[in-house]
């Protein structure tokens, strides 16, 4: 969030973002008194983990560089479902519909990592490819924890890896936007050298044609000094 203070690129605030909402979504099991009654703290728990998953894949097809019109509606409508989800399943106690929701949501993810492993493999780009390898290992255990989820229901707050394979994307993440941010960094001194030694060339330009033009003035105004000089002779001899 700091990085997009200053340079206000819409990756730094998703990523800023996304840990917040994690960091919500982790400290759950660390809470024994929650602020919330349940089933309120239930929803926000779970939509939390639901929006995570989203800005997830919305910075995955910004750092693949995809703009499409129709993910920008997939995403808005993914969203507004996680929320009545959420509220739904909490809420009423139809914890299977949450279930289900969770199998569509590593469906979401496994078509990012899908994306990232063909743009990685077409591009070969490092950011590209780590990426692609870190998505990958996160569908994996998302896909394990989901299985858990109905092999042991009870246990899974306890069980979860998804908590722990977390970290792998945000130091992904982490080292692609530092990347990019000293990219932009070393871009931008260039540009403002090359301008700077533009605004030198020019300076020098102008005193070059100011000069120029004195000297032009000058030997205009010996010229006309001879000339009225010649003139003052020659009435004289006249």
């Amino acid at each position: 969030l700091l990085l997009w203070s200053q340079q206000r690129a819409p990756l730094f605030l998703l990523f800023g973002m996304a840990q917040l909402i994690w960091a919500f979504r982790v400290c759950d099991v660390l809470i024994d008194e929650t602020p919330l009654g349940w089933p309120a703290w239930g929803v926000a728990v779970a939509f939390a983990y639901a929006l995570y998953v989203g800005l997830v894949a919305r910075l995955t097809m910004l750092v693949l560089n995809i703009d499409r019109d129709w993910f920008s509606v997939a995403w808005r409508a993914y969203l507004v479902g996680a929320a009545g989800v959420s509220l739904v399943a909490f809420a009423q106690g139809y914890l299977m519909l949450w279930t289900a929701w969770l199998g569509l949501m590593i469906g979401l993810a496994l078509l990012c990592a899908g994306v990232a492993i063909y743009v990685a493999w077409r591009s070969h780009q490092r950011e590209h490819g780590l990426l692609a390898f870190s998505l990958f290992i996160s569908v994996l255990v998302g896909i394990r924890d989901w299985v858990y989820v109905w092999l042991a229901p009870d246990t899974f707050g306890d069980a979860s890896w998804v908590r722990y394979v977390s970290i792998l994307f945000c130091l992904t993440m982490g080292l692609i936007i530092a990347d990019r941010y000293t990219r932009a960094a070393r871009e931008l001194r260039v540009l403002n050298q090359t301008l700077a030694d533009r605004v030198a060339e020019r300076e020098r330009q102008h005193a070059a044609s100011f000069e120029q033009t004195r000297e032009a003035v000058q030997q205009a105004a010996a010229l006309a000094e001879r000339q009225r000089l010649m003139r003052d002779m020659h009435d004289g001899l006249g």
